[in-house]
């Protein structure tokens, strides 16, 4: 009986170490979805699509640089403007006279130039002309008689003939306009040199000159030195707007004023001749976004969006920087003294949808999708990609409710994911 009790009860430890074990498995396993759901979501993000636009743009400063075409003094002496600033002129139009007795001697030769041409012309062309003449008025009867002719050709069953007859008419027509073109540019050519004389008779009885306007536009008197500076340069470097853009910001306004004595080649002003200004954008090149040619664009500014039209984009002049020229639907004219830059922001592209993160698309077989969330499966998807931004896109194709994977790991299609 001693012996017995001595004996150790090896049924408890073992007793023991089963409930531990019980109660181990029951703190793991019991939570288990829940744990399982908390590792799941540490290591694959998941979210949703936000609704907005996205814009593919770059902001900076340009010049403007419409066209313009100075007015200059072709002779000394003293200004005296016969049209105000900001006034609508046709191509010709006396602009301003320069009165001073120096200029006779230039008009005086002028004049006898003007003069020497008209009988040059007359010399040469009054044989022509008069041929002509009388070419057409025989073209003219061989016209009215060849359309008697088709009018008779016409009653007749001779298809053949009332085409040749036609044909005639055609042939007289085209003759009867081409003398008619050649006398009226004859005309057209010594009716302005005597215009020419005129005006310098006119002009050499007062001893004055008269500066006449170039071409039709508004004109304006205050000019900054500017202007020309980009006409027919096809590739100008950003370095050289830059300096222009230093001196639009402090502008040297020039603007004559009646009584002024003035030079010959002094500028007396400007004119504008057309409604639309050339914009010409510096930017460093790893700023610009892609652009082609005739791409219409929008330039906002902090008061209001114009629309614009992309003529041609240059790189590397200097190297590492752009210039963007493009065309800008609205004048310079109606303004003296506009300003000759503008701070802009260019929106190159934009769309608007739903938003995702650019590293939550998946590429399967050539096709570009999202791994959306169904239960708890992540399932392929395609979407529409409209644009790419950095690391965001804007897609459609899906719900804005669908909860998506934020990492685009083809791998975990068909996984469970939450």
């Amino acid at each position: 009986m001693s012996d017995r009790k001595k004996r150790p009860n090896r049924k408890r430890p073992a007793k023991a170490a089963f409930t531990l074990i019980v109660l181990i498995l029951a703190f793991f396993l019991l939570p288990w979805p829940s744990i399982r759901s908390a590792v799941l979501r540490a290591a694959i993000p998941l979210g949703l699509p936000r609704e907005g636009a996205l814009e593919i743009d770059v902001t900076g400063r340009c010049l403007l640089a419409g066209r313009e075409v100075v007015v200059k003094a072709s002779a000394d002496g003293v200004l005296h403007y016969l049209v105000r600033s900001g006034e609508w002129v046709r191509a010709g139009t006396p602009i301003c006279v320069i009165r001073s007795h120096e200029t006779r001697e230039v008009l005086e030769e002028a004049l006898r130039e003007r003069k020497e041409e008209i009988q040059a012309f007359d010399r040469e062309n009054s044989e022509k002309v008069e041929e002509a003449r009388q070419k057409l008025l025989d073209a003219y009867r061989e016209a009215g008689r060849e359309l008697v002719e088709a009018s008779r050709a016409n009653a007749l069953p001779d298809l053949a003939l009332r085409k040749d007859r036609e044909a005639r008419v055609l042939s007289a027509c085209a003759e009867i306009a081409e003398l008619r073109d050649f006398l009226e540019s004859c005309e057209e050519r010594r009716g302005a040199i005597l215009r020419e004389i005129a005006l310098l008779e006119q002009a050499l009885s007062w001893a004055e000159v008269t500066v006449p306007a170039p071409e039709a536009g508004v004109f304006y008197r205050q000019v900054d030195g500017l202007e020309g500076r980009y006409d027919g340069i096809r590739e100008p470097s950003a370095a050289d707007i830059r300096v222009s853009l230093d001196e639009a910001l402090r502008p040297r306004w020039q603007r004559p004023v009646d009584g002024d004595r003035v030079s010959a080649g002094q500028i007396l002003g400007k004119i504008v001749p057309e409604e639309t200004v050339e914009f010409f954008l510096p930017i460093p090149t790893e700023d610009r976004p892609s652009l082609r040619q005739g791409q219409t664009v929008t330039l906002r500014t902090s008061a209001a969006a114009f629309p614009a039209r992309i003529d041609r984009v240059i790189d590397g002049k200097p190297p590492g920087y752009s210039v963007i020229i493009g065309t800008l639907e609205t004048g310079l004219t109606g303004t003296e003294g506009f300003s000759r830059y503008l701070d802009i922001t260019l929106v190159a592209s934009s769309a608007r949808g739903l938003i995702v993160p650019s590293s939550a698309l998946v590429h399967k077989n050539g096709t570009t999708g999202l791994l959306v969330v169904q239960k708890t499966v992540a399932q392929f998807r395609p979407v529409e990609v409209i644009l790419v931004k950095g690391n965001e896109a804007v897609v459609r194709g899906i719900a804005p409710e669908a909860q998506i994977v934020l990492r685009g790991w083809a791998f975990l299609e068909g996984k469970r994911v939450r």
